[in-house]
């Protein structure tokens, strides 16, 4: 960032800090387009369509199955749809290159010809960056900086007004304050660490649980099944229409096992300033301008609020009416308070349709005939659910009964907000 960047964000950070709430922020502006409502479904309407244009191509009509390790196969079919929505289909990632500047790619999938191999990736150079060694990856300095100028080229051309209203609502806030072009387009790219880093490897835990246990998939395929709207064109051929609302509002455990796997899986850390001494449960002290970290695992493990099984996956956990009822206070997988994650009703969104496709299209079977789910304790804590240790590899076959079924995915409007935390049960957090 640049010197005049770095003053303009110190103003923001103690404006904010020592003024009211209603202090402008950049967190204020994404809150607003990515909340329930016009700007938000809009984003949804492009994911979807890109989504369903690309799930013909997950297994070629006319092939039996198609083989592939599951974390790379999902970065691939979620990539485009992710940033069309949030960013707007005319998005820089639409070009390959930028795509390689942006992704890394695992060991072992280096052994696959159709996964690209190139290590000159920002992701996964910044873990190293963040501690201050960009001296060690020059390769990753050079994708930021080849990302950044594709942005910056984007918005000097006017192309921000063709993107999503969430960029062009950040993008005027920016200019108002006049930031530097290249310091804003460098802020952009740093969303794609949420928008890509968290959403894609959380599509890959969801598809594993929801697979890996048939009594997971029956419940949750029969509660999808229960939204298909069946039908025929004028040709009389089999239409199948799915409202993506009614997953969010009328699938319960479809939805529990959504939250479980983010409960289960996240490794992300709340971080809060304090603001004076206090004494904390009556027996640690807490200094004043100390920071207090707070991992999610230590939270969502707890016995006394989540019980026994808290280190298992429990795919009826939020339903399940023999359970005490446990706080949403205590589900932090999209943080709290002013830190809530903006995005979350997006990615929601597009991780519970990309599931439901499956579930209702294809079959996902192990290569070796057992599930195994990954370990990740050897990733880096840069974003908030962690890539596996290592990949699964299975086999993608289309259902029989997809064969000359015409399917449409439609998104009603929908001002409701997903119940997935504490603020999302007593209005939004005042950011």
């Amino acid at each position: 960032m640049s010197p005049v960047a770095k003053e303009l964000q110190k103003r923001e950070a103690d404006a904010w800090r020592n003024g009211p709430a209603h202090v402008p922020s950049p967190a204020h502006v994404q809150f607003k387009p990515l909340a329930p409502g016009e700007d938000l479904d809009s984003m949804n309407r492009i994911m979807l369509q890109a989504l369903e244009e690309s799930s013909e191509e997950w297994v070629p009509r006319g092939s039996e199955s198609r083989r592939t390790p599951l974390f790379e196969w999902v970065k691939e079919v979620l990539f485009l749809p992710t940033t069309n929505g949030v960013y707007g289909p005319e998005n820089p990632y639409r070009d390959n290159g930028a795509r390689k500047d942006y992704w890394y790619v695992s060991a072992l999938a280096q052994h696959y010809s159709a996964v690209l191999t190139d290590t000159r990736t920002f992701f996964n150079g910044l873990p190293t960056m963040v501690k201050g060694g960009r001296f060690l990856v020059k390769d990753s300095v050079a994708a930021v900086d080849s990302l950044r100028l594709a942005w910056q080229k984007h918005m000097q051309e006017g192309d921000h007004q063709k993107h999503s209203g969430y960029i062009q609502k950040l993008y005027e806030y920016y200019t108002d304050l006049n930031y530097p072009v290249a310091d804003y387009s460098q802020l952009i790219l740093g969303t794609a660490i949420a928008v890509l880093g968290n959403t894609l490897p959380s599509a890959f835990w969801f598809i594993l649980h929801l697979y890996a246990d048939r009594k997971v998939y029956e419940a949750c395929r029969e509660e999808i099944l229960a939204q298909v709207v069946h039908s025929r064109d004028e040709d009389g051929n089999s239409v199948r229409t799915v409202d993506i609302t009614a997953l969010k509002t009328q699938c319960p455990l479809f939805h529990s096992a959504f939250k479980e796997v983010l409960r289960l899986e996240a490794v992300g850390t709340g971080v809060r300033g304090v603001e004076e001494d206090h004494m904390l449960d009556g027996k640690y002290l807490l200094r004043k301008d100390a920071l207090v970290f707070m991992p999610l695992v230590s939270q969502h493990f707890d016995h006394e609020r989540w019980g026994a099984d808290a280190e298992e996956y429990c795919y009826n956990r939020f339903t399940d009416k023999t359970r005490p009822r446990v706080s949403n206070v205590s589900f932090r997988s999209f943080g709290g308070g002013t830190t809530l994650c903006p995005g979350r009703h997006f990615a929601t969104t597009e991780l519970l349709a990309f599931a439901a496709m499956l579930l209702l299209r294809f079959d996902i079977v192990p290569k070796d005939g057992k599930w195994v789910i990954p370990t990740s304790v050897n990733a880096e804590m840069t974003t908030n659910m962690p890539a596996p240790d290592f990949d699964v590899d299975v086999e993608i076959r289309r259902r029989p009964d997809d064969e000359d079924v015409k399917w449409v995915w439609r998104l009603s409007e929908s001002e409701q907000a997903v119940m997935l935390g504490d603020e999302d049960e007593h209005g939004n957090p005042k950011a």
